[in-house]
């Protein structure tokens, strides 16, 4: 099984290509804009935009950029548990109109299904699921449309089977499957 493609080994290929997303850290909103165009240069088509400064700012930084994405582009709002439920809440009815997901806007987890259950917004909730079993209430509980695996690539095949419907969305795994330094991959053998 080690010499086959990750794409065989997760049940076949999703398509030619995979969207990637970039990262687009927190500063003014124009300044966001411009990174994210830099990355959509690059062919990125997913922006995770670094948010959990303060609720105002946040609220334009979130419109503003939402208002530069194009067809087929998607942004997810990441606070990194930075906001308080109420914060979160303001925030997410403030940008309620735009076409964004929102990423684990609060510290715990009951403050994050309070948000959930406040909003029609895509929810992605990653940090406050450390177990299996947050995972799997989580899930029943209807807290999140997506979820997000961060140091945690050996839950996929546990995931993927209890919930096949589910997108997974992994953010910060790569350190578990790479090594740092000089290396050379080829990539197609994972698409």
């Amino acid at each position: 099984a080690a010499s086959l493609p990750v794409a065989v080994l997760l049940g076949g290929r999703f398509g030619e290509s995979v969207p990637c997303g970039k990262a687009v850290s927190l500063a003014e909103p124009a300044r966001m804009v411009a990174e994210m165009e830099g990355h959509r240069t690059d062919g990125y088509l997913r922006f995770q935009l670094k948010v959990g400064d303060d609720p105002e700012g946040d609220i334009a930084r979130i419109r503003t950029v939402a208002g530069a994405l194009r067809p087929g582009e998607l942004a997810v709002a990441d606070a990194n548990c930075a906001w308080t439920r109420h914060e979160a809440t303001r925030v997410a009815r403030a940008v309620a109109d735009a076409d964004i997901y929102l990423e684990q806007p609060c510290e715990t987890y009951s403050e994050c299904l309070s948000v959930r259950r406040m909003t029609t917004l895509p929810f992605v909730l990653d940090e406050v699921l450390e177990t299996e079993d947050h995972l799997l209430r989580a899930m029943d509980d209807g807290a999140m449309d997506v979820v997000g695996i961060n140091y945690q690539a050996a839950e996929y095949d546990m995931i993927l089977a209890a919930y096949p419907d589910k997108p997974v969305v992994s953010t910060e795994d790569t350190s578990q499957v790479m090594t740092r330094g000089a290396y050379a991959t080829d990539y197609s053998k994972f698409i």
